[in-house]
């Protein structure tokens, strides 16, 4: 009984800290990369240097006049905020949006 008791925590808290550890971060910084290949983007931050993340059909992607729009419209130079998340060794952008 005991030793069940522990295998369900024990995995309980495997997957609390996998759901922690893939928590969304926001990056502020200049496009450096676009791949159109590969759906990835290339952002230049001050705080953690170059991020590249994968653009996949779910990632919000908004104009600097707030309408909607695709990776074609992500150019090297442009200034964007970005919502991520890093999970399973993996990049992932919720949102990009560009600021200039």
């Amino acid at each position: 009984m005991m030793r069940k008791m522990f295998v369900v925590a024990a995995a309980l808290l495997i997957a609390f800290a996998s759901n922690a550890m893939a928590a969304s971060r926001i990056a502020i910084g200049e496009v450096t990369a676009v791949d159109k290949d590969k759906n990835t983007v290339t952002v230049k931050t001050d705080k953690e240097g170059d991020k590249t993340c994968v653009v996949d059909p779910n990632t919000y992607i908004k104009s600097s006049d707030d309408k909607p729009a695709s990776l074609a419209d992500v150019k090297v130079g442009s200034k964007v905020s970005t919502k991520y998340e890093i999970a399973g060794g993996k990049c992932d952008f919720f949102s990009i949006k560009i600021i200039k």
